[in-house]
């Protein structure tokens, strides 16, 4: 057990982090820290452009593909794509990345959500996503889809990257 004024050391986010590992740890780190500067690899709106391609590729594929109807829901539930087919039911988180997508960055709430709903939810990363910057807003194009049907998170590979602490005051 520790006493008073022991020090743990908590892993720190590797310099080979995807962008949005990145962008997620600089910006807890810029709201623990608001005097300090912390550089964003992503704007809002890059972002946004990412996140609309990703659902698109995901829809597009449950629908086209497997024959699900399909709704995206991100912007109400804790989960991005709800889709069904017949009495089949999935929630589907959607990840989308510019990078190879070996590290995604996951909310509280997602993570619960997916840990209660298994085997009834899926990951849907769609990476090496094209981002067109030449364009107001920015475009992205391509991806590709690597999809998880009936995905059970592995508690070895959450790594908190925040924490909420109260004070107690």
């Amino acid at each position: 057990k520790l006493g008073c004024n022991q020090l743990v050391e908590v892993p720190k986010v590797g310099a080979g982090a995807t962008p949005e590992v990145a962008d997620a740890t600089g910006a807890v780190e810029e709201i623990a820290n608001p005097r300090r500067k912390f550089g964003r690899r992503l704007s809002a709106a890059e972002n946004r452009a990412i996140e609309e391609r990703a659902v698109a590729v995901v829809r597009d594929h449950f629908e086209n593909s497997l024959g699900y109807a399909t709704e995206d829901v991100g912007k109400t539930e804790s989960y991005d794509v709800h889709v069904r087919k017949g009495d089949s039911v999935l929630k589907v988180e959607v990840k989308g990345t510019t990078s190879d997508g070996a590290e995604i960055v996951l909310t509280a709430n997602e993570v619960s959500l997916h840990l209660t709903e298994y085997p009834n939810n899926a990951l849907a990363v769609v990476r090496r996503i094209v981002l067109d910057r030449s364009s107001d807003p920015p475009i992205g194009t391509g991806g590709e889809l690597v999809l998880t049907i009936g995905w059970e998170l592995d508690r070895e590979r959450l790594q908190p990257i925040a924490y909420r602490y109260s004070t107690a005051l």
